[in-house]
C-alpha cells in the first residue's frame, strides 16, 4: 500500500495531450531529480490554470465506466496488476491481470538464506517484491506498473503511453478524468496513513540495505 500522493495515467498520442497528461510526462522524465521537480509542479499549476481560462470548466465529479475485476481469487495481493488491466480494458485491449502481474510488471521472488534465516528481495521503487498470487507478496510504485503498461502497449502497437503522474493535485487528475484519461491511484487498504510493519522485513539484496515494508 502506498500513499495517495502516488498515480499513473494513461493518454493517446493521436491527439494533442490534455494539460495533465503532458506534464505527467515531464513529471515522469525528472523522477528522481528533486531540483526539476518543483519547477515542473509549477509549470503544471499554470498550464492548468491557462487551461481553465479557456476550456469547458470540469465536472467536479465524474466517473468512467471502467468495468470492475475482482482480484480475488487469482491475486490475493495483485491490486497493481487488476487495476491495470481495468485501465488497459477500459482503452479498448484485451488485458489478463494475471498476465499483467506475471508477464509484464517487473518482479522479483523473495530468496530465503537459510544459513542467516534472512529474506532477500527487491527495492519496490525498481520491481514488485514477491508473488502476487500469496501472502509473500507486497506492493510496488507507479514507475514499475508504468513500465509494465508500457511494455504492453509497446507489443500492442499502441498509441497510448502510461506516466508516471505522481505528485498531481485532486483537481489534476478530475481533469485528467474529463479527457477520458484513466487514472490508477494507490492508497492504503483501510484508507488510514501507511505504517511500517518490522514483523517481517527483507534484505535489498543490490543495496544489502534492510527493507521494512509499509501496510
Amino acid at each position: 500500500a502506498a500513499g495517495s500522493a502516488f498515480a499513473a495515467t494513461m493518454s493517446s498520442v493521436e491527439e494533442p495531450p490534455p494539460v495533465t497528461d503532458t506534464l505527467a510526462r515531464l513529471v515522469g522524465q525528472a523522477m528522481g531529480k528533486s531540483d526539476q521537480r518543483e519547477t515542473l509542479l509549477n509549470e503544471l499549476e499554470q498550464d492548468v490554470q491557462q487551461a481553465m481560462a479557456t476550456e469547458v470548466p470540469v465536472a467536479e465529479d465524474i466517473m468512467l465506466q471502467v468495468e470492475s475485476v475482482l482480484q480475488l481469487p487469482e491475486l490475493c495481493n495483485g491490486c497493481e496488476a487488476t487495476a491495470l488491466a481495468m485501465a488497459l480494458s477500459y482503452l479498448g485491449y484485451e488485458a489478463d491481470k494475471v498476465d499483467m502481474a506475471y508477464q509484464y510488471i517487473p518482479r522479483e521472488d523473495f530468496v530465503l538464506d537459510e544459513q542467516e534465516d534472512v529474506w532477500y528481495g527487491c527495492n519496490p521503487e525498481q520491481a514488485y517484491p514477491g508473488d502476487p498470487a500469496t501472502t509473500m507478496g507486497f506492493y510496488t510504485y507507479p514507475s514499475v506498473v508504468v513500465e509494465g503498461a508500457n511494455t504492453f502497449l509497446a507489443e500492442q502497437n499502441s498509441a497510448y503511453t502510461a506516466y508516471n503522474a505522481s505528485g498531481f493535485t485532486e483537481d489534476d487528475f478530475v481533469r485528467a478524468l474529463n479527457h477520458g484519461t484513466p487514472v490508477l491511484v494507490w492508497n492504503t487498504t483501510d484508507g488510514e496513513e501507511p505504517y511500517q510493519n518490522e514483523d517481517f522485513y527483507w534484505i535489498v539484496a543490490e543495496t544489502g540495505k534492510t527493507y521494512i515494508p509499509y501496510m
